[in-house]
């Protein structure tokens, strides 16, 4: 499912967004997990802050466009086999950005990738 589909909030300066989803673990290893954007589109794109939470761990806090597969959300913490994990994104439109990107849009592909924490002590992914 989507964590934010077309056309389901038109950002503002001041609004705030949080969205829930969840990552799950259906594999048969414990896996390290990242989340980042790919085919990010849009001037919004450094305009919107975003936040991914864990709980109260904060995993990714920057712009839409830093949010990439180098600068990926990684959770240090591995997701075991048959856990679920939910999940907080926040999308902030700061005020400080006034009215002239109003207007604009953004889009991505949010990606979820995975690597087996056995003999994988440094969290590397392939």
């Amino acid at each position: 499912r989507p964590v934010i589909e077309d056309h389901m909030f038109l950002f503002e300066p001041g609004m705030t967004v949080e969205r829930e989803f969840f990552v799950e673990n259906e594999g048969t290893c414990d896996v390290y997990y990242r989340l980042y954007f790919d085919k990010v589109e849009g001037r919004l794109a450094d305009v919107l802050d975003v936040t991914v939470k864990d709980g109260q761990t904060v995993l990714f806090s920057g712009k839409a466009s830093e949010l990439t597969k180098n600068e990926a959300a990684a959770d240090t913490d591995p997701l075991r086999t048959g856990e679920r994990r939910d999940l907080t994104m926040v999308f902030h439109y700061p005020e400080a950005a006034g009215n002239s990107t109003q207007g604009e849009w953004l889009s991505f592909e949010l990606i979820a990738d995975a690597t087996q924490t056995r003999n994988n002590p440094d969290m590397i992914f392939e």
